[in-house]
């Protein structure tokens, strides 16, 4: 599971002129994942995991399971193989894939191979009392701390994103102070640190529009906290996803809409200039480099942007709907609507 932070610690961002949908966050091959991550001898060592299976299997054939169902335990581990070729391994196939090769190893065992006159006669010599305890209190706390490593690894890492779900749920039943304090308690959680769950945050909270001034200004307040957290994450943490750049300008944006405070402006410009060095073929980031250029009141540096944006994506239409969505946030509403009116001309034109 190292693979994306080999990736981001090595690959250059000034080499990824890459469209926005294009993520680097895994190979989708799970053999190039372990060899990026634990090098030639991890790959040798995964693919002893499906060599042992299946030799196990060939050589204790016939004392534990017919041909058939060999063929089938076979076909089961192939399949799987062949998926990794164009997949990653997640929770739900770990356990499957863990659990067939526990089967295979107590079915297709050599220590099943006894014959009877090898076991033990029933009422034999036997372990004593007390050994039996110790092994009984040794395999108890092994489940213990396996079963602690698993919801350590598996299940805490999982609750904030239990928290978000649970945040976009209430939002969709307007329950938003509900929503706010289940938002709350994701990023705060154990992996509150990732940039992942601090921008879907981001994005929940900015998506709301409480009527209630008062939880409105709570709403505006807890963006600006993720914001800013989500800010220098990227910063510690460059990512060659221009969404994550792209969403956190719109916050800034949306901030100072409300708060009329040119900080967010400034942050916000200085977030999308990063990504125009190593993406400038995303129309995205330039409509709203010029959005906010407008809200600078520097309307002709604006419309380069916008200009700039047009020929990436070759739609006037939209050219003119961003153009009309900056002058009424200037508060030229006629200006804006008449870019609008063209807008409505010029689609997909």
């Amino acid at each position: 599971e190292s693979f994306s932070y080999l990736n981001h610690k090595n690959y250059r961002t000034d080499f990824a002129p890459f469209p926005q949908k294009h993520s680097f966050r895994r190979a989708h091959n799970q053999f190039a994942d372990i060899l990026v991550a634990g090098g030639a001898l991890g790959l040798a060592a995964y693919g002893a995991m499906f060599a042992s299976a299946i030799r196990a299997m060939v050589r204790y054939r016939g004392r534990a399971m017919g041909l058939f169902a060999i063929f089938a335990l076979a076909a089961v581990l192939l399949g799987h193989a062949v998926q990794n070729m164009f997949n990653f391994d997640t929770l739900h196939t770990y356990v499957l894939f863990f659990f067939i090769l526990a089967f295979i190893s107590r079915v297709f065992s050599a220590r099943r191979d006894v014959s009877d006159h090898q076991k033990p006669l029933v009422g034999g010599p036997s372990e004593s009392h007390p050994w039996k305890i110790r092994k009984a209190l040794g395999a108890i706390g092994v489940v213990l701390l396996a079963g602690g490593v698993v919801f350590a690894v598996n299940v805490v890492p999982l609750m904030p994103h239990v928290y978000l779900r649970e945040g976009e749920r209430l939002l969709g039943e307007g329950k938003q102070r509900e929503a706010l304090h289940s938002i709350q308690k994701a990023t705060r959680a154990p992996a509150r640190s990732e940039i992942e769950v601090l921008h879907y945050a981001a994005v929940l909270v900015h998506s709301s529009q409480p009527k209630d001034p008062n939880l409105q200004r709570e709403f505006q307040q807890e963006l600006g906290r993720l914001a800013l957290s989500l800010e220098q994450r990227l910063q510690e943490e460059p990512t060659l996803r221009v969404f994550n750049y792209w969403a956190l300008g719109e916050m800034y944006k949306s901030l100072y809409l409300f708060e009329k405070d040119s900080e967010y402006l400034e942050r916000g410009e200085k977030i999308l200039a990063t990504v125009i060095e190593f993406n400038p073929r995303y129309p995205e980031i330039f409509y709203l480099m010029g959005e906010i250029k407008f809200l600078q009141q520097q309307e002709q540096a604006g419309t380069r942007f916008f200009e700039r944006a047009y020929e990436l994506e070759g739609d006037l239409g939209s050219f003119y709907e961003r153009m009309g969505v900056s002058l009424i946030d200037r508060g030229k509403s006629e200006e804006g609507i008449e870019q609008f009116q063209r807008s409505l001309r010029f689609r997909d034109l």
